[in-house]
Formats: C-alpha cells, sequence, structure tokens
C-alpha cells in the first residue's frame, strides 16, 4: 500500500470531481481537500464565506455549507 499524503493530481473517490490540485491519499483512498477534512473531522471545512451572514445560527450556517460542497454526508 502506497504511504498517506499529496497525490499530484486525481480524482476523489468519494465525490467523484476531479482535482488538479489539493488531492491526497488517505487510509488507502484518494479524497479531495474538503472530503478528507470531513472524514477526519466529521465535518465540512470552514472557508472565508459566510453563507448566511453574522445573524444566522451555527446549524444553519452548516446546513448551507453541506448543501453548497457535495450534497451529502457519510
Amino acid at each position: 500500500m502506497l504511504p498517506d499524503g499529496p497525490v499530484g493530481e486525481g480524482t476523489c473517490t468519494k465525490c467523484g470531481e476531479y482535482h488538479w490540485f489539493d488531492i491526497y491519499r488517505y487510509c488507502g483512498v484518494i479524497l479531495c481537500g474538503d472530503c478528507r477534512y470531513y472524514v477526519r473531522h466529521g465535518r465540512w471545512p470552514n472557508h472565508d464565506r459566510n453563507p448566511g451572514g453574522n445573524g444566522t445560527t451555527a446549524g444553519a450556517i452548516i446546513a448551507a455549507q453541506e448543501a453548497a460542497y457535495h450534497g451529502f454526508r457519510y
């Protein structure tokens, strides 16, 4: 088995998107950066864009992030 770490380019096995960068081998599968973060931490990564503004609850922001990214949970 190949070691975990960055891969030059490839297709994420979870979301099926092809990436030229930000793609990794993790636990024997190829994952994009967002899917790898989700598998490791149980939530989608926090990016600098806020889908709802300052008055939105955390649960609504998480739901919007999940819909904006890959639209599914493991």
